[in-house]
C-alpha cells in the first residue's frame, strides 16, 4: 500500500490478526458458521497482503494480476452462493457483502496492475500524478464500506433497552429484582448478545473481525 508505513504495517497487523480469528473459527460451529469464517479469513489474509507498504514489496510485478485472479475467483462463487442463498436471512447478505469486498480487491489489483511506473503496491499511490482506479467506481466502493463499517459498528453498540436496563438496576429496591448480580448481571447479558450471535460472545467477535476489515477497506481505496 501507498502511503506512510505505520499505517501500511498497522493494518496488515490488523487484517492479519482478523484472518488468523477467522481460521480459528473454523474448526468448531454448524457448516455455515465456518464457510463465512473462511471467507472473512481469505478476506483478512488478502487484504493483510495488499497492505504491505510498497518498500517491503518493490519489484514483485506478479503481485496485481496474483490479486486480481485470486479474488476474481471469490467473487465469482460469493455472486453464485449468494445467488442460492435466500436473501431474507443473514447468508445470502454474507454472500453478497463478501462479492463487493472480493470486487473491490480486483479493482485495487488492477489499478495497480495498470499503474504506470508502478512496482508492487505502488499502483495504490499516485506514480507520476495519476490516480489509479476509475474515480466512480473507487468512490462508490469507499461509501459501501464506509457506510458498512458504521453499521456494524451500530451493531455492536449496546442495545437502548439494555441500557435502560442497567440505568434502572442502579435504582433503589432493583437490585432484588435483577437477582444477587444487580446492574452487573445486566451488563453481562448486554455484552454477550448481539445479532446473529446466538447468545454467544463468539458472533461479537466475528462481527469485530467484519467492522476492521471494512475500515481496512475503506482506508486502502481512499490511496488509489
Amino acid at each position: 500500500m501507498h502511503g506512510p508505513p505505520l499505517i501500511g504495517w498497522l493494518l496488515t497487523a490488523l487484517c492479519g490478526a482478523s484472518a488468523v480469528y477467522c481460521l480459528l473459527r473454523m474448526r468448531a460451529g454448524p457448516s455455515a458458521r465456518r464457510g463465512e469464517a473462511g471467507g472473512e479469513a481469505l478476506m483478512g489474509l488478502g487484504m493483510a497482503a495488499m497492505a504491505v507498504p510498497v518498500a517491503a514489496v518493490s519489484g514483485q510485478g506478479w503481485l496485481p494480476a496474483a490479486f486480481a485472479g485470486v479474488f476474481g475467483l471469490s467473487c465469482a462463487v460469493s455472486l453464485a452462493l449468494a445467488a442460492a442463498s435466500p436473501w431474507t436471512g443473514s447468508a445470502g447478505l454474507h454472500h453478497g457483502h463478501h462479492a463487493v469486498g472480493s470486487a473491490a480487491m480486483v479493482h485495487m489489483g488492477l489499478a495497480m496492475s495498470a499503474a504506470p511506473h508502478a512496482a508492487g503496491h505502488a499502483g495504490h499511490g499516485a506514480a507520476g500524478q495519476q490516480t489509479g482506479g476509475l474515480p466512480l467506481l473507487t468512490g462508490a466502493l469507499l461509501g459501501y464500506f464506509a457506510l458498512y463499517a458504521l453499521w456494524t459498528g451500530l451493531r455492536l453498540a449496546p442495545l437502548p433497552a439494555a441500557v435502560r436496563g442497567t440505568a434502572a438496576a442502579g435504582a433503589p429496591g432493583a437490585a432484588a429484582a435483577a437477582g444477587a448480580g444487580g446492574p452487573l448481571s445486566v451488563v453481562r447479558g448486554a455484552a454477550g448478545r448481539s445479532p446473529g450471535s446466538g447468545g454467544s460472545g463468539h458472533g461479537d467477535l466475528l462481527t469485530v473481525c467484519r467492522l476492521v476489515m471494512a475500515m481496512a477497506m475503506a482506508a486502502m481505496l481512499m490511496t488509489l
